[in-house]
């Protein structure tokens, strides 16, 4: 899979014409509509089975689990798709399904309560699509371990002890128009590569008896993309990717998750674009690098912190970079209302803000620890300081604004330049500090 959109960030810089985004230019959070996939719309022209032709009631009360077996067995047998009966719910204490295929018809599988093991299990090379998973306290709703090709299309999952949908060590999955909510954590993917995750929801996942779990996780991850993504009111992170390589994010909507909004940590090659992040208790993006991040971009990412409310805490970072990230290029994004708007840290080697915004912070807007700084028309307004560089080595300028007016400097400039144009000002309102 390729990912052009990284590499037309780092390397294609003139396409960022406009001085500054507007509201206009922000992606609005909101969902866009379901695509078809195509790699099912055959499914209903196909030869299936129902269960009722082997004696399953389908009215959330009789007990289904043989019924299902054997019309899965029968179809697997004859390389048939189960297809189950529209409106109605399956009670089932297990189902590992053999077939190459289920189509729900917008029925419900429910499991019974007599068990900690995984829901529905698939075993590669299977396709499911309308259906709903009521996991009734199961580990998780969809268990996926050491298999490939798998295909989800309009699932939702609920009621997991432990994860919505769950995959280790797969390669090839893509989960389509689906929605987890009300489990432990939504998705969980671990051992990942060749991914696609389009038109998914992870709404209140870990609120009940859980406090520290999120709507998407991603670790050992490659080789993917994401794209059409909300996650709301989970308990702490919304999207968390760790250990990351070349991975994409297209159109996120993050908001009222209880620490952060979305963690980037020791991943490489990942880009992330139309970024929306707002009413998140601790961090609203963090980029971490405890154990080396590099290559990491952002286009056309907001972040909105909000004001205090009872039982509430404000948004402590906008952005938090964390650790040695060896290049960081953020490009038409915005940061406001938040007690530091953008700080890292870690001593980066390199970080780059083009056409970015910095508002009303309650303390700092920039604050920048990094060997190289390269800023062009950046806007810094507010705070009690509005831009702070701290011990950058290469500082390059261009068209940057602060309350105290534009400095410009053009060419680029040693340090010792950019540290004297910085002292013009009065209130310590732009600060370069040296170490």
């Amino acid at each position: 899979m390729s990912f052009k959109i990284f590499a037309s960030l780092l390397t294609g810089l003139a396409f960022l014409a406009n001085p500054e985004p507007t509201e206009a230019t922000m992606y609005s959070c909101v969902k866009s509509q379901p695509e078809p996939v195509a790699k099912l719309a055959f499914l209903r022209n196909e030869r299936a089975v129902r269960p009722e032709q082997f004696g399953a009631i389908g009215d959330g009360s009789t007990d289904d689990t043989v019924a299902l077996a054997k019309a899965d067995s029968f179809a697997a047998k004859h390389n048939l798709y189960l297809s189950l009966s529209p409106s109605r719910t399956y009670l089932i204490a297990n189902f590992r399904p053999r077939t190459r295929g289920i189509i729900g018809g917008h029925s419900t599988i429910k499991f019974t309560d007599n068990g900690d093991g995984p829901g529905l299990v698939l075993t590669g090379n299977q396709i499911v699509s309308d259906l709903a998973v009521d996991a009734n306290g199961r580990l998780n709703g969809i268990h996926i371990t050491d298999t490939k090709n798998i295909t989800i299309n309009n699932i939702i999952v609920r009621n997991s002890s432990y994860s919505g949908i769950y995959s280790d060590n797969v390669s090839g999955l893509f989960i389509h128009n689906s929605t987890v909510v009300g489990n432990r954590f939504g998705f969980f993917f671990r051992n990942l590569n060749n991914f696609f995750l389009d038109n998914v929801v992870a709404m209140n996942n870990g609120l009940s008896r859980y406090r520290n779990d999120h709507g998407i996780t991603l670790k050992h991850a490659h080789d993917g993309l994401i794209r059409n993504v909300t996650v709301a009111r989970n308990a702490a992170i919304g999207l968390e990717i760790a250990r990351g390589i070349n991975i994409s994010i297209e159109r996120l909507c993050t908001y009222m998750n209880g620490s952060m909004g979305l963690s980037i940590a020791n991943s490489t090659r990942i880009s992330a674009r139309e970024i929306q992040v707002r009413e998140t208790n601790l961090y609203g993006i963090e980029i971490a690098a405890t154990l080396g991040s590099s290559r990491i971009a952002f286009d056309h990412a907001q972040v909105t912190g909000y004001p205090l409310r009872p039982g509430q805490n404000r948004l402590d970072r906008g952005w938090s970079i964390s650790g040695k990230v060896e290049e960081l290029f953020i490009s038409n994004s915005r940061a406001e209302g938040a007690v530091r708007n953008l700080e890292a840290s870690g001593f980066s080697r390199k970080i780059t803000l083009q056409n970015f915004i910095s508002r009303n912070p309650i303390s700092n807007g920039i604050h920048l620890k990094a060997s190289a700084v390269q800023l062009k028309d950046v806007v810094a307004e507010g705070g009690q300081v509005s831009l702070v560089l701290d011990g950058a080595k290469d500082v390059r300028l261009s068209e940057t604004l602060t309350p105290m007016g534009i400095l410009m400097i053009n060419p680029p400039v040693s340090f010792q330049e950019v540290r004297k144009a910085g002292q013009k000002g009065s209130n310590e309102r732009f600060v370069v500090r040296s170490r």
